[in-house]
C-alpha cells in the first residue's frame, strides 16, 4: 500500500474486518507526529471536510474477447474469406464499465496446413465495453491468397490485459475479386497554398469501398503519402504536408486504387508544386455604417441591481461590485439582402485588462431589467474573447442576425474566465461598425463546359462566385443555341449541371447559362461549340440494359435471388451487364448477410432513371450519364421507404456488343477544384493529421440542467438550438442542389444554422482552427474580378474537422451506433469508413422508430436511410452520434 499521507507510515493490519494502522515515520521525532480527527467520523459520506475516509482505487482485467470473427465470408464450413485485407472482429467487455478498451489481434499460419509463413499483429482503436471491436488488415500487409491462417485476440484497458482467446481458423480465397480500376480525372487543388491536395476518382467493379493510395516523388525516388477510403466511384484526395514540398525537386505525384488488397496500376506521374500560401488581399466593402446600440450595464451581486443606461459600460469588479454590460444593435440601416463582410465592435477605455468574454444573448431583455433578469438571457459559453485595444470582430454574429438564421437579442460583455488580476474595466463608449455590399444581381457562372452526347449534351459549370445577396440560392437558366442563333432547348435548375436532350446529331451548338436571384440576373456566359454525335446503339437500348441491371441488383439485395447467375437467368439484356453483376455479387451478398444479421431485411427495392444521356468516346467506349432515384422498403417500416438519388456515369466497353464495366459519381467526376484553400472544403481528403483513426467511444453527458450545473431557465437559453428545426430543414433540402460535389458536411452545417438556428463561433478570418465554426461573405480584390464571395471555416465543410469542433464545444452526449436508441431527431451523425483514418461523412438524424435512427445526407442524396445500413454496407465502419448543445452561447 502506498503512503496516502505525507510523513506517515501506513501498515496493513490483516484481520477479519481489515484495517490499517497509522504511525509516524519516526515515532521518536515529534516533528513527524500528526493528529487526525478520527472522532469526527459521521457516516462515511464525506460530507465533512474533517471526516476521515479510505479511498480504494482498483481495476479489473478485461474479459477475454468472444465471438471472434473474420469477414467478408464466402462460406462458413470451412470458414472461407473472400478478401486479402479481411476485417477482424471480437466482442469486448470489462466489468469496469467506463473503460476504454483496445484489442490486439494476432494472425499466424494454421499449423494443420503450414502453407504460408505469413504473420500479422495489430491493435484496434479504443472501443466501449460491450461492443464489437474491429480492425482491418492493411493493404500494405495482405494475407496470401489460398493460404490457411488462424487468428486470436486479447483486450487491454490500459492497465491490465486479458488472456488470449482461442484460435479461429480460416481459408483465404479472393480469386473472384477483380483488381480496382485505374483512377481517373486526376486533379490538384489548393495549389496556391503551401499544402496542396491531390485527388482522383477511384472505382472498383466489385462495388463497396475503395482505397486510394497516394505517393510523392522527386528525382531520388518515391514515398507513400497516405491513403483515403471512399465509396466506390467517388473522388478521393490527400493533402501534401508543406514540408514534403521543400528541398530537392521537382516533385510529382501518382495514385492507385485498391479493393480488398487487389490494386490497380499507379497512374502516370503528374507535376506538383506548392504555392506561397498568401491569401489575396481583400478590398473594402462598398458601404460602411455605424449602427445605433441599446446599452445597459448591470451589477450581478444582488437580485435588485437594475440596468443602468446613462453610465459607462462596466465589466468585472468596479467600485466593489461585479458588472456585466448588455448591447443590442439596431440593424435597420442595413438593407435587406446585404452581404456582411465585416462587423467591428469598438470599445473605448484607457485600461487594458482584464480580458473579456463576448456572448450572444438568447432572449429578449430590457434596459430596466434586474441583474437576475438580464442573466437569464445568456449562458456560460463564449462566442469569442476580446483583448485590448478592444476592437472586436463580431462578423459572424452580425451575419446571423441579418440573414435571419439567428434572432438578434444582442450580446453581453463579461469578464473572461481565468482573466488576470481582480479589477474590472469601464468603457466610456461603444460603437458597432458594419461593412457590407448592397444586394445586387449575381456574378456570372464560372468554368462553363459542355460535353456532347447522342442527341444532347451535359452542361456543367461552377456556381457564381458572388450570389449577389446574403444567401447562396440561385436559379440557373441553360439554353442550347443552334448555328442560326435560335434557342433549341432551355432548362432551369438550382444545381450546377443540366442534361439537354432533343438536339440534332452532327450539328454544332453552343450553350448559354445565366444566374438569377431575388435581386437580379447575371450576365450570360457561353460555352464553346459542342456537336452531338450518334452512339453505337440507341439510348433506349442502353436504358433498357441499365433498368434490367438495377432490377437484378435489387434481387440480390432483397434475397429474391442468391446468385448473379440466377438473377440474370432469361433476361434479354443480361450479356450487357452480367460481367459487372458477377463482380459485384460477393459484395452485394456479403452486405445483405451483414444487414440481416442486424435485423435489417429489405423487402422491396425500385430504381428509376431520368436525365439519361449516352456519351460516346473516341476509343469506342460509351458512358451513360443518368440520375438514379432508388427507393428501398424495410420489412419493419414499409410505410416510408428509404430514398436515395444520385447522378451516375455508367461505363460500357465495346460498341456493337457493349459490356457494363463500372459506375462513377457523375458530379465528382465532373468536379473542378480551385487553386485556393477553399478547395479543401469541397473534397474528401486524408492528411497526415487525420491518418489516425478516431475513437469509437461513448461520451455520456446527460443533457439536463442539473448535469450541466445551471438553472432550468438558463439551460433553455444555453441549449438554444432547434433539433426539430435542424431535422425539418434536412428533410426539406435532402435533394437540393449541392454547393460542392462533396457536400455532406456543408449540408449538416446549413441544417444546424438555417434550420436549428445554431450561431456561428469564432473570428471570421481564422479558417483552420477547430475552435471556430462560421461562413461569411468577403470582398474580392479588383484583379480577381471584384464582387463578394463566401469563405468558411474548415469545420463548416469537412466532416473530420466538424466532429472535432463539436467534441470540443458541444455539451451533448455522444453515442456510438450501438447505442442509437439514445439518439434524437436533429442529432448529427459522423461516419468513419472501414474504421480507419479520420471521420469521412456526416448526416442528420431525421427519423427515429423502434430505437433505430434514420439519416438524411448529401453526396449521394439520402432521405431517412437507416443508420445500420450505412454501418453494415462497409465492414468495420462505425458512427458517432452527437447531441448538439452549443457551449458558446
Amino acid at each position: 500500500m502506498k503512503d496516502a499521507i505525507r510523513g506517515v507510515r501506513i501498515f496493513s493490519a490483516i484481520s477479519i474486518t481489515g484495517g490499517v494502522r497509522l504511525a509516524a515515520v519516526d515515532e521518536t521525532d515529534p516533528l513527524t507526529w500528526r493528529r487526525y480527527r478520527s472522532a469526527n467520523y459521521v457516516d462515511g459520506s464525506h460530507d465533512s471536510a474533517t471526516e476521515p475516509s479510505l479511498i480504494v482505487t482498483y481495476n479489473a482485467a478485461p474479459v477475454v474477447p468472444a465471438q471472434l470473427g473474420v469477414t467478408p465470408r464466402k462460406s462458413e464450413t470451412p470458414l472461407t474469406i473472400g478478401s486479402l485485407t479481411p476485417t477482424l472482429q471480437a466482442k469486448v467487455d470489462d466489468s469496469d464499465g467506463g473503460s476504454a478498451l483496445t484489442t490486439e489481434f494476432q494472425v499466424q499460419p494454421d499449423p494443420a496446413y503450414a502453407d504460408t509463413t505469413y504473420t500479422w499483429t495489430g491493435k484496434t482503436v479504443e472501443f466501449t465495453p460491450g461492443t464489437v471491436a474491429t480492425t482491418q488488415i492493411p493493404t500494405a500487409s495482405p494475407v496470401p491468397d489460398g493460404s490457411h491462417l488462424r487468428v486470436r485476440a486479447r483486450t487491454s484497458d490500459g492497465i491490465d490485459t486479458s488472456a488470449w482467446s482461442g484460435w479461429t481458423t480460416f481459408l483465404v480465397d479472393a480469386s473472384a475479386v477483380q483488381p480496382a480500376d485505374l483512377p481517373v480525372r486526376l486533379q490538384t487543388g489548393a495549389t496556391d497554398t503551401a499544402s496542396p491536395v491531390v485527388t482522383g476518382v477511384v472505382g472498383s467493379p466489385n462495388g463497396g469501398m475503395v482505397e486510394a493510395q497516394f505517393r510523392l516523388g522527386n528525382g531520388s525516388g518515391t514515398q507513400l503519402l497516405g491513403t483515403q477510403l471512399v465509396p466506390n466511384g467517388e473522388r478521393a484526395g490527400f493533402q501534401i504536408p508543406a514540408e514534403k514540398l521543400t528541398g530537392t525537386g521537382p516533385f510529382d505525384w501518382s495514385v492507385r486504387a485498391c479493393f480488398e488488397g487487389k490494386c490497380s496500376a499507379w497512374t502516370e506521374r503528374s507535376a506538383i508544386s506548392a504555392g506561397s500560401g498568401t491569401p489575396p488581399a481583400e478590398t473594402a466593402a462598398s458601404t460602411s455604417v455605424s449602427v445605433p446600440l441599446t446599452k445597459a450595464t448591470v451589477c450581478t451581486d444582488t437580485a435588485d441591481c437594475v440596468g443602468q443606461t446613462a453610465t459607462a459600460l462596466k465589466v468585472g469588479n468596479v467600485s466593489g461590485k461585479n458588472w456585466r454590460s448588455h448591447l443590442k444593435a439596431d440593424l435597420s440601416k442595413v438593407p435587406a439582402g446585404a452581404r456582411i463582410t465585416n462587423a467591428t465592435l469598438q470599445l473605448q477605455s484607457t485600461v487594458t485588462t482584464p480580458d473579456l468574454a463576448v456572448h450572444a444573448l438568447n432572449a429578449a431583455w430590457a434596459t430596466s431589467g434586474t441583474g437576475a433578469e438580464l442573466d437569464r438571457a445568456t449562458a456560460p459559453g463564449v462566442n469569442l474573447e476580446a483583448t485590448a485595444p478592444w476592437k472586436i470582430d463580431v462578423t459572424g454574429l452580425v451575419t446571423g442576425w441579418t440573414d435571419g438564421a439567428n434572432a438578434n437579442h444582442g450580446l453581453v460583455l463579461r469578464r473572461a474566465e481565468g482573466a488576470a488580476g481582480t479589477a474590472g474595466i469601464s468603457f466610456t463608449s461603444a460603437a458597432l461598425t458594419i461593412e457590407y455590399g448592397p444586394a445586387t444581381a449575381p456574378s456570372p457562372p464560372r468554368d462553363l463546359r459542355a460535353q456532347p452526347g447522342d442527341q444532347g449534351a451535359v452542361v456543367t459549370w461552377n456556381p457564381s462566385q458572388d450570389s449577389g445577396y446574403n444567401d447562396t440560392e440561385l436559379t440557373y437558366e441553360v439554353s442550347a443555341i443552334d448555328s442560326s442563333g435560335a434557342v433549341a432547348a432551355t432548362r432551369n435548375t438550382s444545381g450546377t449541371d443540366a442534361v439537354i436532350t432533343g438536339l440534332d446529331n452532327d450539328a454544332p451548338y453552343t450553350f448559354r447559362v445565366k444566374a438569377s436571384s431575388p435581386y437580379g440576373t447575371s450576365t450570360t456566359v457561353t460555352s464553346d461549340a459542342a456537336t452531338p454525335v450518334k452512339a453505337p446503339l440507341s439510348t433506349a437500348t442502353y436504358t433498357a440494359a441499365l433498368d434490367e441491371y438495377l432490377k437484378t441488383v435489387a434481387a440480390l439485395t432483397t434475397g429474391a435471388h442468391s446468385t448473379a447467375e440466377a438473377a440474370t437467368q432469361g433476361k434479354p439484356h443480361a450479356s450487357k451487364y452480367s460481367w459487372l453483376l458477377k463482380a459485384e455479387e460477393f459484395w452485394l451478398l456479403d452486405t445483405r448477410r451483414s444487414l440481416e444479421a442486424d435485423g435489417l431485411v429489405y423487402t422491396g427495392m425500385t430504381s428509376t432513371l431520368s436525365d439519361v444521356l449516352v456519351l460516346p468516346a473516341s476509343d469506342g467506349s460509351v458512358a451513360v450519364r443518368a440520375t438514379v432515384n432508388e427507393q428501398r422498403t424495410l420489412a419493419d417500416s414499409p410505410e416510408e421507404p428509404e430514398t436515395n438519388e444520385t447522378a451516375l456515369l455508367y461505363t460500357f466497353s465495346g460498341q456493337d456488343a457493349p459490356v457494363l464495366r463500372g459506375k462513377l459519381n457523375a458530379q465528382q467526376y465532373e468536379q473542378r477544384l480551385s487553386k485556393g484553400d477553399d478547395a479543401l472544403g469541397t473534397v474528401t481528403y486524408g492528411s497526415v493529421e487525420s491518418d489516425v483513426s478516431p475513437t469509437a467511444l461513448t461520451r455520456q453527458v446527460p443533457d439536463s440542467p442539473a448535469a450541466l450545473g445551471m438553472a432550468t431557465a438558463q439551460f433553455e437559453a444555453f441549449g438554444s438550438i432547434s433539433r426539430s428545426g435542424t431535422s425539418e430543414w434536412a428533410k426539406k433540402h435532402w435533394n437540393s442542389r449541392h454547393e460542392y460535389s462533396q457536400d455532406c458536411t456543408n449540408f449538416v452545417s446549413k441544417a444546424l444554422y438555417h434550420g436549428g438556428g445554431m450561431r456561428m463561433k469564432g473570428v471570421s478570418k481564422d479558417r483552420k482552427s477547430t475552435n471556430n465554426w462560421w461562413r461569411t461573405k468577403h470582398s474580392s480584390p479588383p484583379h480577381s474580378g471584384g464582387g463578394f464571395y463566401y469563405l468558411w471555416s474548415h469545420t463548416w465543410t469537412v466532416a473530420d474537422k466538424m466532429e472535432t469542433f463539436l467534441s470540443k464545444h458541444s455539451a451533448g452526449i455522444v453515442n456510438t451506433e450501438s447505442k442509437q436508441k439514445e439518439a434524437k431527431v436533429g442529432d448529427v451523425v459522423f461516419f468513419n469508413w472501414g474504421g480507419r483514418g479520420g471521420w469521412d461523412h456526416a448526416g442528420v438524424v431525421t427519423k427515429m422508430k423502434n430505437g433505430k435512427a434514420y439519416v438524411s445526407a448529401h453526396n449521394n442524396n439520402r432521405l431517412n436511410q437507416r443508420l445500420d445500413t450505412y454501418v453494415n454496407s462497409q465492414r468495420g465502419t462505425w458512427a458517432n452520434i452527437h447531441r448538439v448543445i452549443p457551449e458558446w452561447y
